[in-house]
C-alpha cells in the first residue's frame, strides 16, 4: 500500500510540473493573440478612471500613448503615468495591460478546465472497494440401517449385525456485498476458499491438516458509488459414521468408522487485478499473513 502511495504521489507531482508549463503556454498564446485586438478608446471622447489610490478621475482623452496619457479636466490637462492607474483602468487604455487581464480570464477558465481532466483520469486510476460477507450453513442428515444373520456353526444360534450408516452434509453459504468507493464503474474479482478437515479415522492418528476444500472466483463490475451482491455457495462437506453392531452372541463393542470433511471455515478477498483490495474471514486465523500468504 505505502508502495502505491509513493507511485500516486510521484505520478501526480510530475503531472503537475507539466500542467504548470501547459498554463504558462497557453497565458502566453492568448496574450499574443488578444493584444492585437485591442481597441482603445478614441481621442476626444469623455473616459473616466481610476487611479492606483482608488481616485476616480473623470475628462476628456487628449493623447494616448505606450506608457502615458492625458485627460483634459475641469482644472486643465493632466498627465497619468500608466503605473499610476488602476490595473482595472489601465486594461482599457493600454494594449498590454487589456491582453493580460483577457489572457489571465481564459487561462483561469483553461486551468480549471485542465485541473477537471486531471481529477477525471486520477479517478479512473483510482480502485477503491470495500467487502462484507454474512455467512449461514445449511444442515441435512440422514441414517439408515441394514441386518445381517448368521447362524453359528457351533451353536447353530443365529446372530445378528446391524449396520447403521449415518450421513451428515453441510453446504456454507455466504452473501458477498461489494462497494465501489470511486466515481467510475469498475470490474473486480471476488475469490473465494472453503477451508475443511478431514475427520480422524483412528483416535491414536495425528490431526488432520486444514486444506482448501473448495475454491472459485467471478468478475464483478459495480457502477460507481453503487454496490453488488454476489451468491456464494461450498461444495458440501459431507461426513459419513458406519457403526457396526452385533447381537450378544459376538463379544466385543460396537465398531464405528467415520470419514469426511468438517468445515473448518471460509476466506473471502475482493481484487483488482492481483491486487487484494479487501478481505474478510470466518476468523481471525484465517484473516492472518499465515494464511494470506498460502493462498497467493
Amino acid at each position: 500500500m505505502k508502495r502505491t502511495v509513493a507511485i500516486l504521489t510521484l505520478v501526480l507531482g510530475v503531472s503537475a510540473v507539466f500542467a504548470g508549463d501547459s498554463v504558462k503556454e497557453y497565458y502566453e498564446q492568448q496574450k499574443a493573440e488578444i493584444a492585437p485586438t485591442f481597441q482603445p478608446p478614441e481621442l476626444g471622447s469623455e473616459v473616466s478612471v481610476k487611479l492606483a489610490n482608488g481616485q476616480p478621475r473623470t475628462g476628456i482623452l487628449m493623447k494616448l500613448g505606450a506608457t502615458d496619457m492625458t485627460l483634459l479636466t475641469d482644472t486643465g490637462s493632466v498627465a497619468y503615468k500608466r503605473t499610476a492607474l488602476h490595473e482595472t483602468s489601465r486594461a482599457v487604455f493600454f494594449a498590454e495591460d487589456f491582453a493580460h487581464a483577457e489572457a489571465v480570464v481564459k487561462t483561469r477558465e483553461f486551468k480549471q478546465q485542465l485541473n477537471m481532466e486531471n481529477m477525471a483520469e486520477e479517478q479512473a486510476n483510482l480502485h477503491e472497494a470495500s467487502l462484507a460477507v454474512s455467512a449461514k450453513v445449511e444442515k441435512s442428515s440422514e441414517s439408515e440401517s441394514e441386518n445381517e444373520d448368521k447362524k453359528s456353526k457351533n451353536s447353530g444360534e443365529i446372530n445378528t449385525t446391524t449396520t447403521t450408516t449415518k450421513t451428515r452434509t453441510e453446504v456454507q453459504r455466504l452473501k458477498a456485498t461489494i462497494t465501489n468507493a470511486t466515481t467510475h464503474p469498475d470490474t473486480y474479482t471476488v475469490e473465494w476458499f472453503f477451508l475443511g478437515k478431514a475427520v480422524k479415522t483412528d483416535d491414536k492418528a495425528d490431526e488432520s491438516p486444514t486444506t482448501i476444500h473448495s475454491t472459485d472466483s467471478k468478475k464483478v463490475t459495480v457502477e460507481a458509488r453503487k454496490r453488488t451482491f454476489v451468491d456464494i455457495a461450498s461444495d458440501p462437506f459431507v461426513i459419513q459414521k458406519i457403526e457396526t453392531n452385533r447381537s450378544s452372541g459376538y463379544s466385543g463393542d460396537a465398531r464405528i468408522k467415520e470419514s469426511g470433511v468438517e468445515n473448518e471455515g471460509w476466506i473471502v478477498r475482493l481484487k483488482y487485478g492481483s491486487e487484494i483490495l479487501d478481505q474478510k474471514a470466518s476468523s481471525s486465523i484465517f484473516a492472518s499473513d499465515e494464511w494470506t500468504s498460502k493462498l497467493r
